[in-house]
């Protein structure tokens, strides 16, 4: 049975209040539990693997009584039926979790960063960690990799951001990498690790089944949707008391001050280099053709004059965040009220105490180059793209006067807006923005600018202009993401319940116009195509360059209206009997892909009524 995420959000907010009452009431009770849950899905797994493996010895067994019974299985299809069923259930419980990715620290290399690691794991009673890695991001983590699928023997990896390296000194890193290595502590977290391990594999598992769409695996898929959601749902107490366990954990070996600096501080941070240094950064890309070579250098530099010039306010904007009941991770408030303040933080640090300077010495130059080139790489066709159309809007923008607007079209209004919000050419005025929507007052791109512009000074007329625009298909994800974030800031629980309702269902529907558009059903109505003589032109040539191909029908799709795309089903006739006519259909719809939405079908297709009809109704080419 498939759940709204309305009805799954509502079930796992339910069993997390009930597991954590039960928690504070009988720790030891409500583990007992989790665990019956955990070994209830490694029984099930077992089971399907016994049944599973059952099938195939029997299949070869039956085999072995001679030809007789192997041309039985054949012609009765029993083979064809139960040998990939028996296979595809193996396939979707045997999970294989993939290591983590990044830039080896090896000891040899950094041994002072390995020293501290290994001190830290000695203190704290843990696991061996058998690699470190470098990544990019603000974070540090602890990804566990079982060699043996579902049944364990860990790999401990530690991944250590560069960003947070550059951000923290010396003391508040070993702080981090002492609450990341506390999750590994035996002392403190030993079964609580190995529910996370369970959360993970039963997550994997239902997406891996999630995907296998059949029959065959529709019981597994329903237990294991409700068994994902169940265990999730009631193991979360346990999840989030983990990360305190975790604080706790480095606090002991650490200082709690070192701790809560390094909280509050990447908190911080995370908001300024998004909001400041990476919007400045694109905002180069209207007026720069090529991405800076040199952007972890910028990045670097930016991060330590931030921390320098850190004010109180930018500690304390973070504190009225709540813990989120989607998110393990308590808020920053709480984790330090557990941690003994009342207010976050910042220890004095100069740039000789950074932790990339110190763990990493000499290479931290040969990091910085190394995601230098990978950054450029990676974003060099966005910039360019972004680049271009700076430049093509901000000429056709020049010749239009906004100082009077009884002269304005729609669309030269567009590009007016569009490029001025490109350029961050100053604050819009509210007069030219009201004037615009009051001219053109069913355009809901104009209403979106003036809303986004009253946010800061008239909460309320934006609410109303937001909420006037959720009729509009194109706009509605947008307006009800900014209704969340107005709702949440002003603190207003109904609406905001409200608005997260329509939000997942927006995204439900979005989820069913997905599967109308990749599948075609024996009842989809088709409609007579219209094409001008280029596109004619073009259906006739890739016929021609089909050698295999007689001849093909196409018709128009009638698709719900909120899909704007025109689509269309193509029924071919081949030459001649085809042996692997799956490779004709494929070559055809790669060929008409590159202008058309096509879903191409042959004879063998389950749904004759639409052959019927494309035929009937489609253009024919021969």
């Amino acid at each position: 049975m498939h759940h709204s995420r309305t009805e799954s959000r509502k079930k796992f907010t339910e069993l997390n209040h009930q597991a954590e009452l039960e928690f504070k009431a009988n720790p030891e009770k409500y583990k007992r539990k989790i665990l019956f849950l955990g070994l209830l899905g490694y029984g099930i797994i077992a089971l399907l693997f016994v049944l599973a493996l059952g099938t195939l010895a029997g299949l070869v067994w039956l085999c072995t009584f001679g030809l007789a019974a192997l041309i039985i299985l054949v012609k009765t299809k029993l083979i064809f039926l139960i040998a990939p069923a028996a296979w595809l259930v193996l396939k979707s419980v045997w999970v294989k979790v993939s290591a983590p990715q990044g830039y080896e620290l090896s000891r040899r290399d950094y041994p002072l960063l390995h020293e501290q690691v290994r001190q830290l794991s000695k203190e704290l009673n843990t696991a061996n960690i058998h690699r470190i890695i470098m990544v990019p991001e603000l974070n540090a983590g602890i990804a566990q990799t079982p060699r043996l699928g579902i049944f364990g023997w860990q790999k401990n990896t530690l991944c250590l951001g560069l960003e947070l390296l550059m951000t923290l000194s010396v003391e508040e890193c070993k702080a981090v990498i002492a609450h990341e290595m506390g999750h590994l502590s035996a002392s403190h977290s030993r079964f609580n690790n190995w529910v996370y391990r369970v959360r993970l594999i039963w997550h994997r598992i239902d997406s891996s089944l999630q995907q296998n769409d059949s029959i065959v695996t529709k019981p597994l898929r329903t237990f294991f949707a409700w068994y994902s959601l169940h265990f999730a749902g009631y193991s979360f107490a346990l999840a989030r008391f983990n990360e305190y366990e975790a604080d706790a954990a480095a606090a002991s070996v650490e200082s709690k001050r070192a701790l809560a600096s390094a909280l509050g501080l990447t908190e911080a941070m995370a908001t300024a280099m998004e909001k400041q240094f990476w919007a400045q950064i694109w905002q180069q890309a209207n007026t720069e053709e090529k991405a800076p070579s040199d952007i972890y250098e910028q990045l670097y530099a930016f991060i330590l004059n931030y921390r320098q010039s850190l004010d109180e306010r930018d500690l304390l904007a973070n504190m009225n965040t709540k813990t989120s009941a989607e998110d393990t991770h308590p808020c920053l408030k709480d984790r330090l009220s557990a941690l003994g303040f009342d207010s976050p933080i910042i220890l004095k640090s100069d740039a000789e105490a950074n932790a990339a300077k110190q763990f990493l010495g000499d290479n931290l130059s040969v990091l910085v180059e190394i995601y230098n080139k990978e950054w450029e790489q990676s974003v060099s066709d966005d910039w360019q793209a972004h680049h271009k159309y700076g430049k093509e809007i901000k000429a056709e923008a020049s010749s239009i006067d906004i100082s009077d607007i009884s002269n304005i079209g729609l669309e030269e209004a567009h590009l007016w807006l569009n490029a001025n919000s490109q350029f961050n050419q100053g604050e819009l005025q509210l007069a030219t923005l009201e004037q615009l929507q009051a001219k053109f007052p069913d355009d809901n791109a104009l209403r979106l600018h003036l809303a986004k512009h009253l946010q800061n000074s008239n909460i309320e007329a934006a609410e109303t202009l937001y909420v006037d625009m959720l009729d509009d298909f194109g706009c509605r994800e947008v307006a009800l993401g900014e209704l969340i974030a107005i709702s949440e800031g002003l603190q207003k629980t109904e609406a905001l319940e409200q608005w997260r309702t329509q939000l997942e269902a927006h995204y439900d529907h979005c989820d069913k116009l997905d599967a109308k558009w990749s599948t075609i059903d024996k009842h989809d109505s088709v409609l007579a195509p219209e094409f001008d003589a280029q596109e004619v032109a073009f259906l006739q040539s890739a016929l021609e360059n089909q050698k295999n191909v007689k001849a093909f029908w196409i018709a128009k799709r009638e698709l719900p209206q909120e899909i704007t795309t025109a689509a269309y089903i193509v029924f071919i006739q081949t030459k001649g009997f085809m042996v692997n006519e799956s490779k004709v259909v494929n070559a055809l719809t790669e060929t008409l892909g590159a202008k058309f939405a096509v879903f191409v079908i042959d004879k063998d297709f389950q749904h004759k009524s639409i052959i019927k009809r494309t035929k009937k109704l489609g253009m024919h080419f021969s």
